[in-house]
């Protein structure tokens, strides 16, 4: 019994770790952006407090299981799916999730955002309010 234990429990490591190394070679063919370069681009359509947008844009990474670097304002999250990790759509639900909770008092409800600097400036906005 031990022993079907032991080799499942290294399937499901070895499973985990395999997942991860190719999430770290497709996150590989984004290009790295600076926090500077990133902020000039979101700068060009919002007008956020470069604190929140960096917090944010750290968030962000975070939940969708890609190196900060690796996002741009201009990157759709259909485009960011195939870079990201498994259960990618778990985690734009769970964001989706964090929008409608922090944004609650606001009306009427918008449709969910579309790009990473959309997100960054609804989840910034929400915060403030909140």
């Amino acid at each position: 019994m031990s022993l079907i234990l032991v080799s499942f429990t290294a399937l499901a490591v070895g499973a985990v770790v395999y997942i991860n190394w190719l999430n770290s070679r497709s996150a590989k063919a984004l290009p790295s952006i600076s926090d500077n370069e990133f902020l000039l681009m979101y700068k060009a359509n919002f007008d956020t407090p470069d604190e929140a947008v960096l917090q944010e844009r750290t968030y962000l990474a975070k939940t969708l299981g890609l190196p900060r670097d690796k996002l741009a304002p201009n990157q759709t999250l259909a485009d960011l799916e195939k870079y990201s990790r498994l259960g990618f759509h778990v985690a734009l639900g769970d964001l989706h999730n964090d929008l409608l909770s922090l944004s609650a008092s606001q009306t009427p409800k918008r449709a969910f955002p579309t790009s990473v600097g959309e997100v960054i400036h609804e989840l910034a906005q929400a915060h403030r309010q909140s």
